[in-house]
């Protein structure tokens, strides 16, 4: 199973624990482009992932949830000019689907 990891703060953990939050989102910077993104000679696609894991924080035993992963996709500031070629226009969302387990919550 190819599991993409997130560390996040405990507001936003407990939404998507709750359902309330069903998509997360990341800067367009370059940790994020290496995570979410493939360039090579095909061109520049999404990578694919099977489920995502947050992790409320960096120890061995905090609160996990492993949650399905829906498909990334390209979200555009409001104040950006459509058709922008500026990646600082632009930030990643991941799409969450069900949660399949959680630990420690």
């Amino acid at each position: 199973m190819k599991i993409l990891k997130i560390a996040i703060l405990k507001d936003d953990f407990d939404e998507i624990l709750s359902g309330e939050k069903t998509e997360v989102y990341q800067d367009f910077i370059p940790f994020w482009e290496e995570q979410l993104l493939i360039n090579d000679k095909e061109g520049v696609r999404f990578r694919e992932y099977d489920a995502v894991e947050f992790r409320n924080g960096f120890e061995a035993n905090v609160p996990t949830i492993l949650i399905e992963w829906k498909g990334t996709e390209l979200g555009l500031f409001d104040e950006a000019p459509r058709g922008s070629k500026d990646p600082e226009d632009y930030f990643f969302v991941i799409n969450l689907g069900k949660i399949i387990e959680t630990k420690n919550c």
